[in-house]
């Protein structure tokens, strides 16, 4: 058995870094939903993205009860929404705990595709918050050759206390292992 220790845990005797109140209230929350709240409905797809290509996805559903994420295995590319845009590298999770509608894009992003298309093009599957997807999926958007390798995931919440819980996160969360900290868009 381990103990998973809260964001105040682990920053507590660390206070030469830059960490102020209200991150550790914001970790404190991502905390409790990662610990506390059960998960239903979880997607998780792999993606690979070609070159200059841009891959829409949509916002989730109202009520905030669902959130979203990615982890990028391989290369480099942008997260981009209506708050502002994001650089994801090798070993980034990032987590966007009230799942705007955003677009993950390479090179010049030439072109959009909807991610919704990808995959039903690719595998025959359609997703909803409802009923999930009982298959993993494995697409790729653009042309070969496949710069940028990621996973991505939903968690659909059974419950309302997650609702209250994600609005006290910021709209991004951006995690990686080999640097240092958690980057929260000001």
């Amino acid at each position: 058995f381990f103990k998973q220790k809260t964001a105040y845990e682990i920053y507590q005797c660390d206070w030469s870094s830059d960490v102020c109140s209200s991150d550790l209230i914001q970790m404190d929350a991502l905390s409790y939903v990662l610990t506390n709240i059960r998960l239903i409905s979880p997607l998780l797809a792999k993606l690979q993205l070609g070159r200059n290509v841009s891959v829409a996805m949509d916002g989730g559903p109202a009520g905030g009860l669902a959130a979203s994420f990615h982890y990028i295995e391989r290369g480099r590319c942008r997260l981009v929404s209506a708050e502002g845009t994001m650089v994801l590298e090798e070993g980034d999770i990032v987590l966007l705990p009230r799942w705007p509608a955003y677009r993950l894009e390479s090179g010049r992003a030439a072109y959009t595709i909807p991610i919704a298309e990808v995959a039903a093009e690719q595998s025959g599957a359609s997703w909803t918050l409802e009923k999930g997807i009982d298959v993993p999926l494995d697409l790729q958007a653009g042309e070969a050759p496949y710069d940028v390798e990621l996973l991505g995931g939903i968690f659909a919440f059974d419950n309302t206390r997650a609702a209250l819980i994600l609005k006290e996160l910021p709209d991004f969360i951006d995690m990686n292992a080999n640097r240092e900290g958690i980057s929260v868009p000001l």
